[in-house]
């Protein structure tokens, strides 16, 4: 059993009346499922993380061609396709992200159109270490993946911690 598998059983469920084993609805039923799912695909082979990884940054790349003015131009300067960067070496002929792009960009950066799905959108800003602002959106499935991401670590942590006290 994984520090995932362990810490999810000791997870309060969110259907009232039910203790064990914990059963989830809604955010909570998502993220124990994304969580399990990033726990099982640690797991696998270099090459099929690779596959996996590309075939959603096709999905990804498709979206922002249509819906990202700024992305579509990005893709046209660099003379690449949507589907150039299904590969390693596609993806490396497109020039690097930098931060007085994205506030260049302004309103153009952002998609034209959000699956439903991925609603709602919020900002975030920041300055960074530089002082120079800059705004992105996040989504649902982005705040997702962050808790998930973010309770995988803290029940590394724990497990780490629960591993040095013995």
């Amino acid at each position: 059993m994984t520090s995932i598998d362990r810490n999810l059983f000791r997870m309060r469920g969110s259907v009232p009346g039910i203790a064990w084993p914990p059963l989830h609805e809604g955010t909570s039923a998502v993220l124990a499922s994304l969580l399990l799912q990033l726990d099982a695909s640690q797991w696998l082979g270099p090459k099929d993380i690779e596959r996996a990884q590309f075939a959603q940054l096709l999905q990804l790349v498709d979206h922002l061609s249509k819906y990202s003015p700024h992305f579509r131009a990005r893709l046209d300067s660099a003379g690449l396709k949507p589907a150039d960067l299904g590969s390693p070496a596609g993806l490396g002929k497109l020039p690097v992200l930098r931060r007085r792009d994205i506030q260049a960009a302004k309103g153009n950066f952002f998609c034209t159109g959000v699956p439903k799905g991925h609603q709602p959108l919020g900002d975030a800003k920041t300055s960074g270490s530089t002082g120079e602002p800059v705004v992105v959106r996040r989504s649902a499935v982005t705040q997702m993946f962050w808790l998930a991401l973010t309770m995988r670590d803290h029940f590394w942590m724990a497990a780490t911690l629960d591993r040095n006290r013995r």
